[in-house]
């Protein structure tokens, strides 16, 4: 019969505490991809003033951050916020040019 010994020990916390870590890390995600599409389907709520403000706002605070020392990984989030907040901007600002064909009523207006 084999004994548990102190290397055992070490590997089973090492094992237990890496797949800690990778479902940390896979709820991390997960958390971030839910919570980037909440924010878009509510960016489409806001008005244009509304909208720009925010990216204003948003893009301050990541020049910010980064003046601060701040990774460019670690503000990844604020990254992808700035690209929705301008992103739909765009799209309102210029709606007639994404509307698909079919849904117009006439085709050469």
């Amino acid at each position: 019969m084999h004994s548990v010994t102190a290397y055992d020990e070490n590997c089973f916390t090492l094992g237990k505490t890496f797949l800690s870590f990778l479902l940390q890390t896979e709820l991390f995600l997960l958390l971030s991809f839910i919570k980037r599409f909440a924010v878009k389907k509510d960016l489409w709520k806001l008005d244009i003033e509304q909208l720009q403000t925010l990216y204003r706002d948003e893009n301050k605070e990541l020049e910010n951050r980064l003046l601060s020392g701040s990774s460019w990984e670690d503000v990844s989030d604020l990254r992808h916020q700035i690209g929705e907040l301008s992103t739909v901007i765009y799209k309102k600002l210029n709606a007639s040019h994404f509307d698909h064909p079919a849904e117009k009523s006439r085709r050469n207006e």
